[in-house]
């Protein structure tokens, strides 16, 4: 993502910069796990999971609890590596840790 502004005139522009429409080669997504750390699902590690990642904020709270159940870590998917880094961003000070692997 990209945003610019003019310093003559004001004009501002945002956009989505995209390497593979410039024939440059995408990277490639990384695996990403969240690890729970033993935690028990509570409202607030109920709602702080949430806010890792659009996936599980889409859930509602049934949901992300049976996820919180199925096991230490979740399975978040493949993500481009600037998902899964905001992701960690996000994890931190909510005692999860948020893996990635290539």
């Amino acid at each position: 993502m990209y945003e610019i502004r003019c310093e003559a005139c004001g004009f501002e522009e945002a956009g989505m910069f995209v390497p593979s429409s410039l024939g440059m080669p995408e990277a490639k997504p990384v695996e990403v796990r969240i690890q729970l750390g033993g935690m028990a699902p509570t409202g607030k590690n109920l709602l702080a999971l949430s806010k890792l990642h659009p996936k599980l904020g889409r859930l509602g709270p049934a949901e992300l609890k049976a996820l919180f159940l199925s096991g230490p870590v979740i399975l978040l998917g493949a993500l481009r590596k600037e998902e899964a880094e905001r992701a960690q961003k996000a994890a931190i000070n909510t005692g999860f840790v948020v893996l990635c692997a290539e």
